[in-house]
């Protein structure tokens, strides 16, 4: 499983690559980004199974945007992380999960597991 992670606090980054690494022992890649331009231009050159995202960075969202607007993009797998409510509308785009981390991480790692599973 190949995964792209848009984070820029490196202890966040730790983390998760830490949880990614606890739910796919096996068979896992994981490039990471500290920025949605950097992460824009790692995923039109490689192929991602699973992309995740904060939502609290101006260039994330811009990230998004172009992610939607990409035809061959648009349909990959995103979980998209925060403590608040997106701003987006993500009815409408059933591959993009977002999941409220106010109480932890375990939602996230639920949404991982479900997407990997």
């Amino acid at each position: 499983m190949n995964v792209l992670l848009i984070e820029d606090s490196p202890a966040i980054q730790k983390a998760l690559v830490m949880l990614l690494t606890r739910l796919v022992p096996n068979g896992l890649s994981v490039i990471s980004s500290d920025n949605g331009k950097d992460a824009f231009k790692l995923l039109t050159k490689n192929s991602f199974d699973l992309i995740i995202t904060g939502l609290n960075e101006d260039s994330k969202s811009s990230f998004l945007d172009k992610i939607l607007k990409n035809t061959l993009l648009s349909k990959k797998s995103i979980i998209i992380y925060s403590s608040q409510k997106p701003a987006m509308d993500l009815s409408k785009t059933p591959n993009i999960k977002h999941v409220d981390i106010m109480g932890g991480m375990e939602k996230l790692a639920d949404e991982i597991k479900s997407l990997i599973n």
